[in-house]
């Protein structure tokens, strides 16, 4: 059986990142395809793995915003025909892949596209955008919005990695999904006995809806 992996953005090392790690455990020969693999922004983490990516080095961290309108069109071009099963890790463009009737197409969703669903007042007020260009963007948003609705439809098997990315979803794509929950490394700290009046928290920081993700 051949298998391929899609990950939106290999361009930084974060949670959605450690979950492909994982998948690439699984599947120690299947080629990795993503729009944009960035070796010193992922501090070297994937180095030796088979990386098919549209961007590279410098210049995807230079044209990564810019290239914005084009990611529908650019994850499309990925040729996938050879593959038996895909597996999309995405928070965004990965599982808008194109794949023969007879693969199977399982998404590993972190979030159905957040500045488009959830967030998408939030980040247009971000933006700070007017006049020409912000009717623009908006344009730009509402024709993504339609793009990933249809992408949507292309995953065979959902999987999501909690129970509020299943209720999102369920809400915004209107599928069902199994829910596995991220890998965690649990020989790195070990439970304490004592109890104390707070929480910590440890995400990654996102710019345009002002929380951690």
């Amino acid at each position: 059986m051949k298998v391929a992996l899609v990950h939106d953005f290999l361009n930084q090392w974060g949670g959605a990142e450690r979950v492909l790690d994982a998948l690439h455990e699984l599947y120690p020969e299947a080629p990795v395809y993503t729009l944009m693999y960035d070796e010193e922004g992922t501090k070297g983490h994937f180095e030796g793995w088979k990386i098919i990516s549209t961007l590279k080095g410098s210049t995807a961290r230079r044209w990564r915003k810019f290239l914005l309108p084009f990611y529908p069109m650019l994850i499309e071009k990925f040729d996938l025909s050879d593959f038996d099963l895909v597996i999309s890790s995405a928070n965004s463009f990965a599982k808008g892949v194109l794949t023969r009737p007879e693969t199977l197409h399982i998404c590993y969703c972190h979030t159905p596209t957040a500045y488009l669903w959830s967030y998408a007042h939030q980040y247009l007020a971000e933006q700070r955008l007017g006049g020409l260009t912000g009717a623009a963007t908006r344009w730009m948003l509402h024709r993504q919005r339609m793009w990933d609705r249809v992408a949507a439809e292309r995953v065979d098997r959902w999987v999501a990695n909690s129970k509020n990315v299943q209720q999102r979803i369920k809400k915004f794509y209107r599928k069902e999904s199994t829910i596995i929950y991220p890998p965690v490394d649990t020989q790195r700290f070990k439970l304490s006995n004592e109890r104390d009046d707070y929480f910590l928290y440890v995400g990654r920081l996102s710019g345009y809806n002002r929380s951690l993700t």
